[in-house]
């Protein structure tokens, strides 16, 4: 098991967490992922990717440098 398998594993087993991914920006291909079944990984990596991409160029629009790490969390509540 490699470093990076291990780290994604132990997030994942973090209560209320779903899964978790290293996903390339480029082209938001899964490099890695531990995913609870029922989660569509190719999904949420495409929209990770979609949305660090976009950090990236607004950043870059405003004269700032780059992130050096985007860390996107999303938590979704429903009303009955």
């Amino acid at each position: 098991m490699t470093d990076i398998t291990t780290t994604l594993e132990r997030v994942s087993a973090i209560r209320g967490v779903r899964g978790a991914m290293l996903v390339s920006t480029s082209d938001g291909l899964v490099v890695a992922d531990s995913l609870m079944d029922g989660v569509d990984g190719r999904a949420v990596a495409a929209l990770a990717a979609s949305l660090v991409g976009r950090i990236f160029r607004t950043t870059r629009a405003a004269g700032m440098p780059a992130p050096e790490m985007c860390r996107p969390a999303m938590t979704c509540w429903w009303s009955r």
